[in-house]
């Protein structure tokens, strides 16, 4: 079983690498029935080592796969959605397959197997050691979207490795540039109960000192992403904002304004509020219905946080790197 799914895994890559114009095309009808198959031969053999007594111990089917680099990945994806393990084969799978993130021939893929690991949820199952190797693996993957470090809140090593990105902005906001990364840093340090980031993060919000696309979007995710009253605030008096820059003409929306971004960010904080999309339009009446909904209900309404995964699957947040 291994040995054919492995080979249909190398038919469905060599497939996908056709050239096109020369002797070979992309059939991607081909391309689809191949993947499909390797994807139902795929399962079934995990599913099967899965199965097997005692599947987690060593030199078992699952611990051959899990260290296989061409499996490593998909044993750890579908091994952390497995729900009816018990306790003990729980606290030994997790042990396995950070063992296995440790390995230096599997650590090319830990950008993919950190975050397969994260958001899952399995952390909170985790032993203060397995945090402090879980960690370590964070802060030596730096194309892990910074988002990830939410997950362990009061890990000091996160908060320095955190600074380490913030600092940076400041030199860069002098010279006219806006760096994503450093912003969200400084704001997950902010939503870490940071009194310095979240001072740092007011300021900016007080006095746009760049105005870009990514600045007019940005900006406001990472006041939502804190949720605090503070950064609720600013996001209400930015629906009166005239700033604003233009993407393109044939673009939807064909502009970036910071009354729609802020409205839209609003709409992730409270349940209520008339929802908009980033990539919708935005009209004059469109802003005044924010606008007088915020008056009307902003000081009534309970700030509903979500936490770091939410932004990392549902906003622009979770694209930086």
């Amino acid at each position: 079983m291994i040995l054919q799914t492995r080979e249909l895994k190398q038919q469905w890559e060599n497939a996908s690498t056709g050239i096109v114009g020369d002797n070979r095309k992309i059939d991607l009808e081909k391309i689809e029935q191949l993947q499909k198959k390797y994807a139902i031969s795929l399962v079934a053999l995990i599913t099967y080592a899965i199965k097997e007594d005692n599947f987690e111990q060593d030199n078992s089917l699952w611990s051959l796969l899990l260290n296989d680099p061409d499996f490593h990945v998909d044993v750890i994806s579908l091994t952390l959605n497995t729900n009816n393990l018990s306790v003990t084969k729980r606290k030994n799978v997790l042990e396995k397959i950070i063992r296995s993130m440790e390995h230096n021939e599997l650590q090319k893929y830990n950008i993919i197997t950190l975050n397969r690991f994260l958001l899952s949820g399995v952390n909170v199952f985790l032993t203060p050691e397995q945090e402090y190797r879980i960690v370590t693996l964070i802060l030596n993957c730096p194309k892990l979207s910074l988002l990830f470090c939410g997950a362990f809140p009061n890990e000091q090593r996160i908060d320095s490795y955190l600074w380490a990105q913030a600092s940076e902005l400041d030199n860069q906001l002098a010279e006219g540039k806006f760096v994503p990364k450093a912003w969200l840093a400084l704001c997950m340090l902010a939503s870490r109960k940071d009194v310095k980031a979240l001072e740092k993060v007011l300021a900016i919000a007080d006095k746009i000192p760049v105005v870009d696309v990514f600045s007019l979007n940005m900006i406001p995710l990472g006041l939502a992403m804190i949720g605090s009253q503070e950064t609720v605030e600013r996001l209400a008096e930015m629906q009166k904002s005239n700033l604003k820059t233009m993407i393109d003409d044939d673009a939807v929306p064909s502009q970036t304004q910071l009354c729609h971004t802020a409205a839209s960010s609003l709409g992730l904080v409270f349940d209520g509020f008339p929802q908009y999309s980033f990539y919708s339009d935005f009209s004059t009446a469109d802003n005044k219905k924010c606008i007088t909904w915020m008056k009307q209900n902003g000081n009534k309404i309970v700030i509903n946080n979500k936490d770091w995964r939410f932004f990392y699957t549902n906003t622009f947040l979770g694209n930086i790197e």
